[in-house]
């Protein structure tokens, strides 16, 4: 019994004894090897790390003032389509499984599409833009047609062509009448011209017509300032010589359509005044002109110049066949008298000026001014004792 007892405690005494050698075993061992000193980060890299624990601890360098942004990039839902990560590669060579400290990581590139594809930009919707379900407006409504405008109302001279549509106020009353020129088509080279006048208090159309093969032009124009009208005036022309001029305007009572016409072309307007060209067979056929004007007492075209001057052209000259009695200016107070004949050194003229009624002046190769008396026709032929010129000449030319 006694020893039993002793073997019992003696067991317990050497239980304690190898209990109490290992606890200084394990203590005097981490006192000889002391772990680094790293970050709860670090440690947890090395514990997860597979390499032998012998491997050199990665040391880690901070950057400054990059910790909270790389976190915040970190923090950032990868690129849509990447599904492989770049390898980390710590520091000093050695390959590691474990997950870097965020601060630690250098990824600008991925960083920027993460930024672009975490952060999508939306453009700002424009104050015209709708549900793709609904149709788009446009922001400027498109304007509905309207009636073409009409021109401002003529207050001056104002050229017109067939075709074209004119308003101006033609007698005074405030109201404008619209003017337009119509052209049709007739016979061959012919064309009927027809001018309307719609009044503009009453709104009657006024209508004149005429056949024409050339229109030379027209003009709407207030020719006598103080009679309260304003006169419309047509030039036109049948084959060669046979031009018209015609003058149109209201009457008292803006009732009827007046009108007028002279033989003639018109050339030009200057002022109240009409430029005009007409033929006349003087001795041949010549160019004459002269000033046209609107009478007051009566509408009508009227010659502002008794004298019609005739276009010189240089070169020509007509040759007396027969003799011819004729005056002559002097400087006296009396015109001389005498003959133009062959072989007498004056028996080539040219006409320069005639009144269209009884006279034709004229002037010699020589540089002497005389006159022939003379009669005319209505179509201003002239005629010299009852005879036609190409009777007194040898050389002249007519324009038919």
């Amino acid at each position: 019994m006694r020893s039993r007892f002793f073997i019992k405690p003696a067991a317990i005494l050497l239980i304690i004894f190898l209990a109490f050698s290992a606890v200084c075993g394990c203590t005097r061992r981490k006192d000889d090897k002391p772990s680094p000193t790293a970050s709860p980060t670090a440690t947890a890299e090395a514990n997860a790390s597979t390499e032998p624990e012998e491997t050199q601890e990665p040391v880690f360098t901070t950057a400054p003032d990059t910790t909270e942004q790389a976190t915040e990039e970190a923090n950032l839902t990868p690129e849509p389509g990447s599904t492989e990560q770049p390898a980390t590669e710590a520091p000093g060579g050695t390959e590691s499984n474990a997950t870097p400290a965020p601060a630690h990581t250098q990824q600008p590139d991925r960083t920027e599409n993460a930024i672009q594809t975490a952060v999508p930009v939306t453009a700002v919707p424009t104050a015209t833009a709708r549900p793709t379900s609904e149709p788009v407006q446009p922001s400027t409504p498109t304007p509905k047609p309207t009636e073409t405008p009409q021109p401002d109302p003529v207050t001056a001279l104002t050229y017109i062509e067939p075709g074209g549509e004119y308003y101006c106020d033609l007698d005074f009353d405030g109201r404008a009448e619209k003017i337009v020129l119509g052209v049709k088509d007739r016979d061959p080279g012919q064309k009927l011209l027809t001018l309307m006048v719609t009044v503009g208090n009453s709104g009657v159309v006024l209508v004149d017509s005429f056949v024409m093969e050339r229109y030379i032009g027209g003009v709407i124009n207030n020719f006598n300032t103080g009679d309260n009208r304003v006169e419309i005036v047509i030039s036109s022309a049948i084959g060669t010589r046979d031009e018209t001029i015609r003058g149109y305007r209201l009457g008292e009572d803006s009732a009827a359509l007046l009108s007028t016409s002279f033989a003639g072309r018109m050339e030009g307007v200057n002022g109240n005044t009409i430029s005009v060209m007409k033929y006349a067979d003087l001795m041949g056929t010549w160019t004459c002109m002269n000033q046209l004007g609107i009478s007051y007492d009566s509408f009508a075209l009227v010659p502002l110049n008794e004298e019609w001057y005739v276009k010189n052209e240089p070169g020509r000259l007509c040759t007396v066949s027969e003799p011819l009695f004729v005056g002559f200016y002097t400087s006296g107070s009396d015109n001389e008298f005498g003959y133009l004949q062959g072989g007498l050194g004056a028996d080539r003229i040219y006409p320069v000026s005639t009144d269209l009624r009884s006279r034709i002046d004229f002037m010699t190769d020589g540089g002497v001014r005389g006159y022939m008396e003379v009669t005319f026709d209505a179509d201003s032929t002239a005629y010299y004792e009852g005879t036609s010129m190409d009777n007194w000449f040898s050389d002249l030319t007519f324009f038919h």
